[in-house]
């Protein structure tokens, strides 16, 4: 019985986790701008769900995530529309940092 109860708290705990980030519709990046050593970037699709500390429309990538950086520098070069998925935490205080993205 105690097993079930954990992976109810477990499931609970995702969900309540998964509530606070936003996401953004299907589109393409608007504009791109360095932002130190991360990328900050605007899409043309709508963003849902943003999380109290993301005060700035744009989304932004930690440099640490190469992955992820250069996913977002070819969808920029090429034009080439995403989903964006955002943490639900903010760097520098007002931008969504970007959880993952998924290239339509």
């Amino acid at each position: 019985m105690g097993a079930v109860r954990n992976i109810g708290l477990m499931l609970g705990c995702l969900i309540a986790t998964l509530g606070r980030s936003s996401d953004a519709a299907t589109g393409s990046i608007t504009i791109i701008a360095p932002d130190g050593a991360n990328v900050s970037f605007g899409t043309a699709g709508t963003r849902d769900a943003t999380p109290s500390c993301a005060t700035d429309p744009l989304w932004i990538v930690p440099g640490s995530s190469a992955p992820l950086m250069a996913m977002i520098m070819s969808a920029y070069f090429t034009g080439r529309s995403f989903e964006v998925h955002g943490s639900g935490s903010c760097a520098g205080g007002v931008r969504e940092t970007v959880a993952y993205i998924v290239l339509i």
